[in-house]
């Protein structure tokens, strides 16, 4: 009978041993949760900062595209003039 209370009660402390050791793993998975979900909020607020800097030299290629086709027009129309 002192047996099964002894066994009883290790196999108890066993049980809290390893819900212990569960409990742990469970705040290291939340801390792992949170490290990750602290880096995706990082890795998104550059995409969004890389996708304004990809319109933003978009926008600088085609200004500067058009201002270049405009300079290559007034010069081939003063080379016209000067033909004359």
């Amino acid at each position: 009978m002192n047996n099964k209370f002894i066994n009883n009660g290790a196999n108890l402390l066993n049980t809290k041993n390893k819900k212990t050791k569960v409990e742990s793993q469970i705040e290291v998975l939340k801390r792992q949760e949170q490290e990750i979900l602290k880096e995706l909020n990082s890795c998104e607020i550059k995409n969004k900062k890389v996708d304004k800097f990809l319109n933003y030299l978009s926008e600088v290629a085609r200004f500067s595209t058009k201002l270049l086709t405009e300079a290559v027009e007034q010069e081939k129309s003063q080379n016209d003039y000067d033909i004359y």
